[in-house]
């Protein structure tokens, strides 16, 4: 059963998110537990290979002089391997703000709660409690908390105070080629950066019609959508001031927007 969160930002602006529950949350940690029992065979098929080719070259022999660094080996080895099991998730969920390969394929997302993304302390904190989840007691204990908790939490999203949502699915099938929500890692930074030096001038009323727009643009046809933005867009960058480079033939109005909410959003978000 899905459930609705409704989050207000810093600006009183009301978003929804429907919350992850148990069994795309499930799918996406297979997905993920087997692109790591991969990454787990390709180096263990990197090292037969050497040990392969050292045979067929019959050098074999020097390994008895290695010998000595078996421990060294071994210990690098277990390194590896914790990399691999604790720290994929991190990465992934610090690198792709909130997502990890498997999450990114069933379309989850988790953030902070309040709907702030992710920050370091939240993923490290959250992913050391994840084999915690999977303690073979009469019942999961991961299981036990996402489906008795009102946030589908398990204990490592309590800790970190963090919930994994889904992500806006676009509504047409032009859309479902793009990204619904664009974010700022989407975006040419150093577009976002200029277009951020202005954007702080922007309203609430404004930055609602903006994102409204951003939100819904997916459900229109190309040509609608560039002159449904073109209304909203043009007189704010007249009241802005922002003047689009001289060797520029048109305007992407959509875009523009897009990076026009996302700049806001940056300039509002919590130190």
């Amino acid at each position: 059963m899905s459930r609705v969160i409704l989050i207000s930002t810093p600006e009183n602006i009301a978003i929804d998110y429907e919350l992850a529950g148990l069994a795309s949350r499930a799918a996406a940690f297979l997905v993920d537990i087997l692109i790591q029992i991969s990454i787990w065979l390709i180096v263990g098929a990197i090292a037969l290979v050497v040990y392969g080719i050292l045979i067929l070259a019959g050098l074999h022999h020097i390994l008895r002089y290695l010998s000595g660094l078996t421990n060294l080996f071994e210990a690098l080895y277990a390194i590896l391997g914790f990399l691999i099991l604790w720290g994929y998730r991190i990465y992934f969920e610090i690198k792709w703000n909130g997502q990890t390969p498997g999450k990114r394929h069933l379309g989850l997302r988790t953030m902070r709660q309040g709907g702030y993304p992710i920050n370091v302390f939240g993923a490290i904190i959250r992913n050391l409690f994840w084999m915690f989840d999977l303690a073979p007691v009469p019942f999961p204990p991961g299981i036990a908390f996402i489906m008795g908790t009102r946030e589908y939490q398990r204990l490592g999203d309590i800790v970190g105070g963090t919930i994994v949502v889904k992500q806006r699915a676009p509504q047409t099938l032009d859309g479902l080629l793009r990204v619904a929500y664009i974010l700022p890692e989407h975006l040419d930074p150093a577009a976002l950066s200029l277009i951020m030096n202005e954007a702080d001038r922007l309203t609430p009323d404004e930055y609602r019609a903006v994102r409204h727009y951003t939100e819904r643009r997916r459900q229109l046809l190309g040509p609608v959508q560039q002159s449904a933005a073109s209304i909203i867009a043009i007189p704010l960058m007249e009241r802005l001031h922002i003047v689009p480079p001289a060797s520029a033939k048109s305007i992407d109005y959509a875009t523009f927007l897009e990076y026009l909410a996302v700049a806001y959003e940056q300039l509002r978000r919590p130190k």
